[in-house]
């Protein structure tokens, strides 16, 4: 039986800018570069109500970018040096925010670095990265920016994060993710596959934005129903919808796990003899 068909309403404009992450580091700023893309795809598609850029965009919102989005929204990525940071931006002002609660190990974080420093140290000079390492301070909850709930990079592999969010409130999930740093191999792929499921398991749309992808948006049933070709900087226009019911993952959390499981054991032992599994 097929799925049955996904509706959206909301209409959005995704942007790609397929910034250097390294040439970020020595301080290169990526702004102008998603205030370009995003004043094309306006010009394009001006009913769109929300703007949706990729983790760690940028350091700030300038006043053109104030100007040019209007009574629009905008929900970025933020680079603040100290957290990993989500943000809403609404008429000018940044309403609410969301920190990054799962750091990725020995890349916002760095364990026993009181023991390791020097072997840090030697990595970070090989790689051509200068100053100290430091670790990123990690958020306190899974609150949604509104009804927005925001994924940032890395969290998207972990159901039960996509699942807290939604248990508060969240009505749409929106992944902002940074994969530049998988370069020209499958991991950025591998990443997009995974994130798919917390569409499934959470039955909400999934709205990610990758700095060189993958940008793309997927219903609740984890189909892709567009997306930007990695790699190239672009925009995307297209629909969601708000969503409030709730799966039986969002409900039970994993106990709904090890229930289908238990199931499936009960069925396999109780089958008719000839049975072919």
């Amino acid at each position: 039986m097929p799925l049955p068909a996904a509706q959206g309403s909301e209409n959005a404009l995704w942007v790609q800018g397929n910034s250097n992450p390294v040439r970020k580091l020595d301080g290169v700023a990526a702004e102008q570069t998603y205030v370009e893309l995003t004043h094309q795809g306006l010009q394009a598609h001006p009913e769109t109500g929300v703007v949706i850029w990729p983790e760690t965009a940028v350091a700030g919102f300038s006043p053109e970018l104030v100007a040019l989005l209007g009574n629009r929204e905008l929900i970025s990525g933020l680079e603040t040096g100290t957290s990993n940071r989500a943000v809403r931006l609404s008429n000018g002002h940044i309403t609410h925010t969301y920190d990054k609660n799962r750091l990725v190990p020995f890349g916002e974080s760095f364990p026993w670095s009181d023991r390791l420093r020097p072997v840090y140290r030697f990595f970070f000079r090989a790689f051509g990265f200068e100053g100290d390492l430091a670790s990123r301070i990690p958020g306190r909850g899974y609150l949604p920016l509104g009804r927005y709930g925001a994924l940032i990079c890395y969290e998207s592999v972990f159901p039960s994060v996509a699942r807290s969010l939604v248990v508060n409130g969240a009505e749409v999930l929106e992944l902002g993710s940074n994969d530049a740093w998988f370069g020209p191999s499958f991991g950025g792929l591998q990443h997009f596959q995974m994130g798919r499921l917390r569409a499934v398991e959470t039955g909400r749309w999934l709205l990610r934005a990758g700095n060189d992808g993958v940008t793309a948006i997927i219903d609740p049933y984890g189909r892709v129903t567009a997306r930007i070709p990695q790699r190239q900087p672009g925009f995307l226009a297209g629909q969601f919808g708000w969503l409030q019911d709730q799966t039986l993952y969002v409900r039970w959390g994993d106990w709904a796990v090890g229930l289908a499981g238990v199931l499936l054991v009960l069925g396999l032992r109780i089958r008719p003899k000839g049975t072919i599994v």
